[in-house]
């Protein structure tokens, strides 16, 4: 499986590129690469969205998932509480996008074919 993790949208925009998440991001996608968990989707895609509560009631920053078994790939966008997000320490914010990977996976199991309880088994393994 090829799970794309990209930096926060909007957060990365303003405070810039978090070592940890990255290097964190950088861990999963090395570990999820041989492994398989279902046959329509093999490429994911997630942006995790953290922004102000004023930015998204503005219309920005939208939620998404589209799931194209055509082109055996899912691209998934959900939000994480901002404010949650600013007061945690690394190791808070890890888990906080850890929770966003599990609600994506989840989104898209049925859809994508995916073996989500597989995949939070490996998931949960890895350490933060």
């Amino acid at each position: 499986m090829i799970l794309n993790i990209n930096s926060p949208a909007y957060y990365t925009n303003v405070f810039g590129v978090d070592d940890a998440v990255n290097d964190y991001f950088n861990k999963l996608a090395d570990f999820f690469r041989d492994k398989n968990y279902g046959q329509t989707v093999n490429t994911i895609g997630i942006v995790p969205i953290i922004a102000p509560k004023n930015e998204i009631e503005k219309g920005l920053w939208k939620e998404y998932c589209k799931v194209d078994v055509k082109y055996d790939y899912a691209s998934i966008s959900l939000q994480i509480d901002y404010d949650k997000y600013i007061g945690s320490n690394e190791k808070g914010k890890i888990k906080l996008l850890r929770d966003n990977i599990d609600k994506s996976i989840n989104k898209i199991s049925r859809k994508a074919n995916i073996n989500y309880i597989a995949f939070m088994e490996d998931l949960l393994s890895i350490e933060i």
